[in-house]
């Protein structure tokens, strides 16, 4: 099954190439070693758009670690709202913790101490984690 995690839109993209940027230390020579791909700069990568059937695609690793990352960042956001609007209230989030199906495309990205530590950062810890599975 081809699974797609974004749609791909112009905010998403331009948010995907940072990360790389970032990751890579502006070094496009280090994407390209990494993924054997030849972009001349990275505001051409172009963002992985299915799982890999070998399960090996450096570009797909990064996709996910990015997403890890940007889950993290909007849960944050709203730990920070919430705790700006209510300082005495319980924050806590509740993750898909499995769905079984044997497809490993369906990766939630949701990266439980990715978002703890994103909460933190924002200074608006979590208090309270619940998990959800799904079968």
């Amino acid at each position: 099954m081809d699974r797609q995690f974004l749609g791909f839109d112009a905010y998403s993209q331009a948010s995907f190439r940072a990360y790389l940027s970032s990751t890579y230390a502006g070094n496009i020579a280090g994407l390209n070693a990494n993924w054997g791909t030849s972009y001349g700069n990275f505001n051409s990568v172009v963002m992985p758009q299915t799982y890999p059937a070998s399960r090996h695609n450096p570009g797909y690793h990064d996709l996910i670690q990015w997403r890890k990352k940007s889950i993290g960042d909007y849960v944050a956001v709203g730990a920070a709202a919430a705790r700006a609007a209510d300082p005495n209230h319980l924050l806590t989030y509740s993750m898909v913790g499995g769905i079984f199906s044997g497809n490993d495309s369906l990766n939630t990205c949701e990266d439980a101490k990715t978002i703890v530590a994103r909460c933190a950062a924002a200074g608006a810890p979590l208090q309270f984690w619940s998990i959800n599975i799904f079968s």
